[in-house]
Order: C-alpha cells, then sequence, then structure tokens
C-alpha cells in the first residue's frame, strides 16, 4: 500500500523526533489517536519500510553503525575518572592530565577550569570540574540493544555465584522477607 501525505507527514516528523505521540499530532493526528492508536501508523508495513529506509541512509550519511554506537557506549560504561586522580598520603588528592587516555576523552561530558583569587592571601585557585556521560545509561542501552534485557536471559560465570542468589542468601541469614525459604513457601 502507498503512503498517504499524512502518514508521510508522521514519518517526516518522527525521524526528528523520534516520539511516535507528537509526530502524529505534528502530522495532525488527534490527541486521541495519537495517544491511543499509534500502532496503526507505526505497524503499517509501509511505514516501516519508509523509516527503515530513511534510517539507513542517515547511518551511511553520518557513517555511524550499530558497532560503532555500541563501541562508543562501551567507552562510557567503562570510563572511571579515578584513573587519572593522584591521591596522597595527607588524603588530599590531584587531577594528573597526562593520564586522561583518548577513550575517558570520548566519555567526558563536562570539562571547565576557573581561576578565582583567594581574598585573604591572594592565591590562585584554580577549579576543575570534570564529569562522565551517564554510565548507568549507557549500560542500559547496551542491555537494550544487544538484547540482553530479557528475563529469560542469564550470564552466569563458572564458579561465581549469581547476584540474585546472594541477595536471597544473605535476607535468609538476616532473616528478612525474600529469602529462599520465604519464596518456596509460596
Amino acid at each position: 500500500m502507498a503512503l498517504t501525505h499524512k502518514r508521510r507527514k508522521v514519518i517526516d516528523a518522527y525521524m526528528k523526533s523520534f516520539n511516535k505521540k507528537q509526530s502524529m499530532l505534528a502530522a495532525g493526528y488527534s490527541n486521541t489517536m495519537a495517544t491511543t492508536r499509534t500502532g496503526d501508523v507505526f505497524n503499517d508495513p509501509a511505514v516501516q519500510a519508509e523509516i527503515a529506509r530513511r534510517q539507513n541512509i542517515a547511518a551511511h550519511r553520518s557513517d555511524v553503525s550499530l558497532d560503532w554506537i555500541i563501541g562508543r557506549l562501551k567507552l562510557i560504561a567503562d570510563a572511571n575518572i579515578g584513573d587519572m586522580v593522584n591521591v596522597y598520603s595527607d588524603g588530599s588528592a590531584s587531577l594528573d592530565f597526562t593520564k586522561l587516555t583518548p577513550a575517558l576523552k570520548k566519555a567526558l561530558n563536562k570539562f571547565s577550569v576557573s581561576e578565582r583569587k583567594d581574598g585573604r592571601q591572594g592565591n590562585v585557585i584554580v577549579d576543575t570540574k570534570i564529569g562522565l556521560s551517564d554510565q548507568l545509561k549507557a549500560l542500559e542501552l547496551l542491555v537494550r540493544h544487544l538484547g540482553l534485557s530479557k528475563e529469560k536471559t542469564a550470564i552466569e560465570l563458572s564458579g561465581e555465584v549469581s547476584l540474585v542468589e546472594r541477595l536471597h542468601r544473605g535476607r535468609s541469614q538476616a532473616g528478612l522477607a525474600g529469602g529462599k525459604e520465604q519464596e518456596e513457601e509460596i
């Protein structure tokens, strides 16, 4: 089935926002239709094919692939600002920018340096602020894109006790609800 003018407008809006409801509203659908019937439009094979075609063109144009995205998310998830911190015996710490690796640079989302004078002694105080991209969000995206979010999937390391099993044991030992014994009674 050929795409209608209205559905092309939905696709145009969707390619800008990736929000199905907002795309339908922008194309002129009612709020009720945009809220409850997005599947009628977005499950249409012609709409899905056109979205996939446009995404493919955009990916080729920008030279972005799923492998590139996964690699970038892994850099963010693995980033550790502690790798560039020097901690001294008196408990003070400083950042050693010579330890700023290219991978760590890619994971930064904030970097600012400001100087101010200490009013009492006239010393220059340098404030450095560094922030990493959201590591938890990167991990969530990796889990979703790699299909690891399904409850059936279990990652087991040989000789390792899973986190869930450790939590159940700890709760059982503490006499808290949620231990394995309580679950087996139910």
